[in-house]
């Protein structure tokens, strides 16, 4: 999950602890530079956690004035799946509410390529098929897919739905209510990681 992490620390998201290893210096000068640049280091790390975290919130503000901004909830849920998408800068988000009874998502919104296909998708899963939707709901919290073609999580059928690729699940919730998902595919974000 190295890939995912990093993808999630470079968004402010995720944070991390002091990466440098230091060893001992002995009192050397050598050692002494060795200590400021760790720390140098250590402080630019920090200094651009701080930066991307700012930027993180900053833009997740901007998205909740959008959505309280729009009357109309399809709109509204569009307005989410754009932002939520951009923000992230993911290839597709996906918005589902859930169906409580007969245990099943409902496509409400998307963004990127492949949000047309996300409607007629999920419209066609069957009752008893394990979905994306509820794997995410019965975690309780957000879960990583590193590879959502190769899961136990969620029925084959599912799987093969989606393209070949890392997706982040956020549940959404109201006390004991499960209310739906925000799905992010990360594939694109993945793959250029590991390039670089």
């Amino acid at each position: 999950m190295g890939a995912l992490f990093q993808w999630l620390f470079s968004r402010g998201i995720a944070g991390t602890g002091n990466r440098h290893g230091s060893q001992p210096d002995h009192g050397t000068a050598e050692g002494t530079q060795r200590r400021n640049q760790e720390k140098f280091l250590q402080s630019n790390s920090l200094l651009e956690e701080r930066i991307n975290h700012t930027r993180f919130l900053t833009l997740l503000n901007e998205i909740l004035l959008a959505a309280l901004e729009t009357d109309d909830m399809t709109a509204m849920l569009k307005v989410l799946a754009n932002r939520t998408g951009k923000l992230f800068n993911t290839e597709n988000c996906f918005i589902s509410f859930w169906d409580e009874k007969l245990r099943r998502p409902i496509p409400m919104a998307s963004y990127g390529p492949r949000s047309a296909a996300f409607f007629d998708t999920v419209q066609k899963f069957e009752n008893n098929e394990r979905t994306l939707t509820a794997a995410i709901l019965d975690q309780g919290h957000a879960f990583a897919f590193e590879d959502i073609r190769n899961t136990a999580q969620i029925s084959e059928n599912v799987a093969e739905k989606f393209k070949k690729g890392s997706v982040l699940g956020l549940p959404l919730t109201s006390g004991n209510r499960k209310l739906g998902t925000v799905i992010l595919a990360l594939k694109s974000i993945i793959a250029s990681r590991k390039r670089k």
